[in-house]
């Protein structure tokens, strides 16, 4: 798959080979997909960035992520989810962003059917290709604020947080006293 699909030109990258030692975008991964899947007549995949969108609320933005991940489970194909960890980071001018850590990318196998009216997160269990482990979090309205400068409202989180304890991603790179979440960035599956 790298060999082949990986390291033809990517239109998302200006002509860059799709994969790199620091791995594969989510739109590339897509098209890799939906080569390897048209070869078999198998349904198209698609891609969504999972960011609020608009003037939509994290409660609106925490639905469509449900209805997507739904769908492509009840579809038959479990979707590929991209999680990642960023640290509230100072930089060598003594200010502090939110920096990217690490990305990665896990398979969800179960969630619920249905969300509750006023539900602010959901249970989901996946596959990480890191060790071959099956775990459990939950993908959630952050009860804190991040990727949005210093804001103490979490509402002005721009996406969920992915609870996932057992994910490794990026922990080792966090320094010793940064705040760090690990956030849910986009998602492939059939919908």
């Amino acid at each position: 798959m790298i060999r082949v699909q990986g390291m033809r030109p990517s239109p998302h990258l200006g002509g860059r080979s799709r994969w790199s030692r620091s791995g594969v975008n989510i739109a590339d991964l897509t098209d890799m997909a939906n080569e390897m899947a048209a070869a078999q007549s198998l349904p198209r995949l698609n891609y969504e960035v999972l960011f609020l969108d608009g003037n939509e609320t994290q409660e609106k933005l925490l639905r469509r992520v449900h209805q997507r991940l739904n769908r492509s489970l009840s579809k038959g194909l479990p979707p590929v989810i991209s999680i990642r960890r960023f640290a509230d980071r100072e930089n060598s001018a003594g200010e502090r962003s939110w920096t990217i850590i690490d990305g990665h990318f896990v398979t969800v196998i179960a969630l619920p059917k249905k969300l509750g009216k006023h539900d602010r997160a959901f249970r989901v269990t996946y596959l990480d290709p890191w060790g071959g482990k099956k775990s459990d979090g939950w993908i959630a309205i952050s009860e804190r604020a991040f990727l949005r400068g210093s804001e103490r409202d979490s509402s002005l989180a721009p996406c969920l947080e992915a609870v996932f304890p057992d994910a490794q991603v990026g922990k080792k790179r966090v320094r010793p006293g940064e705040t760090s979440v690990l956030t849910l960035s986009a998602a492939m599956g059939c919908w």
